[in-house]
């Protein structure tokens, strides 16, 4: 089974990232302003297709101490130029 990170846990990056782990995939979410949030309550999508109610996530407000990953996924909005290069910049050296 594969191991998946969502960067940018919004309407997008949640939306998927909830998907794959109702699939039973391990999924680690990177979070900024709704962090404590999450993290104390779980993760809940509103969909057209449904809700996804997740109780429990792996939620992290710091790309540094998130776990290694096979894949990962990139869901941030188009101005968030500067907050990109700074992941990638932790993830690569953390690799």
């Amino acid at each position: 089974m594969r191991t998946y990170a969502i960067i940018g846990t919004g309407a997008i990056g949640g939306f998927y990232g909830a998907k794959l782990q109702k699939a039973g995939h391990q999924v680690s979410f990177l979070l900024r302003g709704d962090y404590h949030h999450v993290a104390e309550k779980g993760l809940i999508v509103e969909s057209v297709d449904g809700d996804i109610i997740l109780p429990e996530v792996d939620a992290y407000n710091d790309v540094k101490k998130m776990p290694n990953c096979d894949v990962i996924v990139v869901a941030l909005k188009g101005d968030a130029e500067s907050f990109f290069a700074r992941i990638i910049t932790a993830i690569n050296k953390e690799q």
